[in-house]
């Protein structure tokens, strides 16, 4: 944090006085590359928290006060150089990976159209960052219940292609949705009979809602991956988003 400085130049006397000005240089932000979290038998059953923003993509434990891991939700792919053989590891680079980002602002891709999902190729490789950096190596899939965020008002149709991708791909158990602003409202407030707004604002959208809904768990379907109206029930947001404030 910069302290406000105001300098007059016509009171300046000398270039002591000058000297003695407090100078604030500025520095290009720069990541480091996230770490590959140990994976442990007490984290069994935990499910998996992601705050899937279009800017910002947040994943930890459940059980976890902060989220384990917090990067640009973005990725890049390296140019290959004719002749010259690059590691796959080194091909693709997600997030923290990329330590100058205005380097490659130009190959930038995100799985985000506005705020909604719509790119799900590059959501599998978020989401295999994601899994992999947790720990998770288990060839048959991700064995924990997912909770993930959704815009307000996400088009079923974006809600049944994630939930094909996560039930499918990752074979995960059940998924629940719910949307960053109102699981923040349930945590710090409560169910609390009170008049309340809460007001959503992304890097590209604002939603001012006047009311809220409890997120929406499904369960997989053996005879089809998208959940029909049937198998969504309600469930009590206290109990599975409590980290992401």
């Amino acid at each position: 944090m910069v302290d406000n400085v105001c300098i007059n130049y016509e009171e300046v006397d000398s270039m002591e006085d000058l000297t003695a000005c407090k100078v604030y240089k500025f520095t290009d932000a720069r990541t480091q590359p996230d770490p590959i979290h140990p994976y442990t038998h007490d984290l069994h059953g935990i499910p998996i928290v992601i705050d899937n923003g279009s800017y910002h993509c947040r994943v930890g434990w459940a059980t976890d006060d902060e989220p384990r891991l917090q990067f640009r939700n973005c990725y890049a792919k390296h140019r290959k150089d004719r002749g010259k053989k690059m590691p796959a590891s080194m091909e693709l680079l997600v997030g923290n990976d990329i330590t100058n980002i205005e380097a490659v602002r130009f190959q930038l891709k995100t799985a985000h159209d506005e705020n909604v999902v719509t790119h799900f190729q590059a959501q599998e490789l978020l989401l295999n960052y994601s899994f992999s950096h947790l720990g998770i190596t288990d060839s048959s899939g991700v064995q924990h219940p997912v909770v993930m965020t959704e815009p307000l008002l996400n088009p079923p149709y974006c809600r049944g292609l994630m939930s094909e991708l996560l039930f499918e791909c990752y074979n995960i158990p059940r998924v629940a949705y719910c949307v960053d602003g109102l699981a923040n409202y349930y945590h710090n407030q409560g169910m609390s009979p009170t008049a309340w707004m809460v007001l959503l604002i992304t890097t590209t959208t604002k939603h001012p809602p006047t009311s809220s809904t409890p997120p929406q768990t499904q369960s997989q379907s053996s005879c089809d991956c998208v959940p029909t109206p049937a198998q969504v029930t309600t469930i009590n947001p206290h109990a599975i988003v409590h980290q992401f404030r």
